[in-house]
Order: structure tokens, then sequence, then C-alpha cells
């Protein structure tokens, strides 16, 4: 299986700098946008198309990519794409999960949960 890529090695901190949902959304549709034609012109066909329209869609992709990377059986350009976008997509949902959870909310600067 591939190692990490430089791609993912910038996006990382990108992600996990997210202060809240619309700034990750925002993050992710950047990260879509820099992908070149040519790399996407590699993937299978029956690849959902990297585009993130609502929150929701990071945690469809992320799982979505991760099983396409799985199964795919060719070790070329493709699979390393397919690795970037599954690690890419898995660290955004990670960041979601860290935002909407009141225990690890990272906009109270505690790690406490809100008070009511």
């Amino acid at each position: 299986m591939p190692e990490k890529t430089i791609r993912y090695d910038r996006w990382r901190p990108l992600i996990e700098a997210s202060r809240n949902e619309d700034a990750l959304i925002a993050v992710m549709r950047e990260y879509c946008d820099t992908l070149l034609p040519s790399d996407i012109a590699k993937l299978p066909a029956w690849c959902p198309r990297c585009s993130v329209r609502s929150i929701t869609d990071i945690g469809e992709l992320a799982v979505e990519y991760t099983a396409i990377e799985l199964k795919y059986d060719r070790d070329d350009d493709a699979r390393t794409t397919l690795h970037d976008l599954a690690l890419t997509f898995c660290a955004a949902s990670e960041q979601l999960k860290r935002l909407r959870h009141p225990m690890l909310n990272i906009d109270t600067g505690s790690g406490r949960a809100p008070s009511p």
C-alpha cells in the first residue's frame, strides 16, 4: 500500500486548522479544485467525482474512496491518487468528528464541553 503522499501532507494541516464546518467545507472544496484533469482521468470511471456540496459529502467520500482503494488491484498512478483521496477525506471526516463532539470541540479551547 502506498505511503502518505506529499499532497496529503500539504492538506492535512489545513484540514486540522479548520475551526468550524464551513471552514472545513471550504478547505475540501479547494482540495478538490486542485486535482489536475490528468489525475482525474487516471481514476476508474466508476469512481465518484471529488466534489463537496455539503458537509455530509465529506464522510460519504471518505468511505467511498477508501473502499475503492482497498478493492483496486493495480499498482499505478490511479492507486496513488485514490490513496491520497482516501487519506485526505478520512482526515477531513476525523476533523468533522472533532468539530461536532462537545468534549472534543476545539472552539472551546479548553477541551471541555461548553457550559450550558
